[in-house]
């Protein structure tokens, strides 16, 4: 399912979350979360599943903060007990290939593992890939419940049903509460520069199978327009020559989130960030990288 992630304002986008939460009810599709007292990171919506125009699954993500961190994902479907591929190794190996991993067939084991859904205790299967990897499925009700992981490896699982998923489709399309208004609190450079690196390193780790790419929030036009204005402020700059320098600001920064090792160190990162948009801005020609930021200049953006 396509969902609208620019344009169309609050209204809009209440309209549409409406829409999902009543035809998950019609199509009797639950939406479950991982329950228990130590979890892999707070439940993201992660995408939907259609099949002739009817909500039949989706599927929510647990992570935390750290790309490399635990990492854990629920898919919820209807099934309609029609033999074929088996899903619980498919999500397992279309998982694990996403981030560029495999193990020997020696290393994969089978058993048997209950799941407690909304406190009563199902039976299920569970499928184990290496020491990292794992799946676990059961059924109820029509729905199979599969949960993926990686580096989370609980006492016991539990998953429990979400009445609601309008709060998870908020947190989707317009990010962290405190990032709905930033633009207004905080210099948009540098609001605008956090949130394109943050999404840069979401489309890296995402994977086609948990749903669609990352999109850009919907408040990224407001975030671009607002460091665009602060840009002809500072640099005395006309509105067409802000807006390529401030996307050359973001190239750059976004060229070393991809290919220099240092930048994942919070303090290097900040300290590039800071520099960047102290020389782009034009409020310190003197920064310790100036060599570096003109060559980026005269090259084009284009980094070697």
């Amino acid at each position: 399912m396509e969902l609208d992630h620019e344009g169309g304002g609050p209204e809009r986008l209440v309209r549409q979350r409406e829409r999902i939460s009543r035809e998950l009810r019609e199509g009797g599709v639950p939406v479950f979360v991982l329950a228990g007292p130590l979890l892999p990171g707070r439940e993201r919506f992660a995408g939907l599943e259609e099949a002739d125009g009817r909500i039949v699954g989706v599927r929510i993500v647990h992570e935390g903060d750290r790309a490399h961190g635990p990492w854990a994902g629920v898919h919820c479907a209807r099934t309609d007990g029609t033999p074929g591929t088996d899903p619980l190794r498919w999500e397992l190996t279309h998982g694990m290939a996403a981030y560029g991993e495999t193990v020997a067939a020696a290393d994969w084991a089978e058993g048997g593992m209950t799941v407690v859904v909304d406190g009563v205790a199902v039976p299920g299967r569970l499928l184990r890939a290496g020491g990292r990897w794992w799946a676990a499925s059961c059924h109820r009700d029509g729905v199979e419940i599969a949960v993926v992981a990686r580096d989370w490896h609980p006492d016991a699982l539990g998953v429990r049903t979400v009445d609601d998923l309008g709060p998870m489709l908020t947190r989707h399309w317009y990010g962290p509460p405190a990032q709905e208004s930033a633009a207004g609190h905080r210099e948009p450079h540098l609001t605008l520069v956090e949130a394109s690196l943050r999404l840069g390193r979401e489309r890296r780790r995402w994977w086609g199978t948990w749903g669609p790419p990352p999109q850009r929030p919907v408040y990224w036009r407001e975030l671009w327009q607002a460091a665009v204005r602060r840009q002809v402020v500072l640099a005395d700059q006309a509105e067409p020559d802000a807006e390529r320098a401030v996307g050359d600001m973001l190239g750059q920064l976004s060229a070393l989130q991809d290919r220099a090792a240092w930048f994942a160190d919070e303090r290097l990162r900040q300290r590039a960030i800071a520099e960047t948009l102290l020389f782009g801005t034009g409020l310190a020609d003197a920064v310790p990288s100036a060599a570096a930021q003109r060559a980026w200049r005269e090259r084009g953006g284009t980094p070697r």
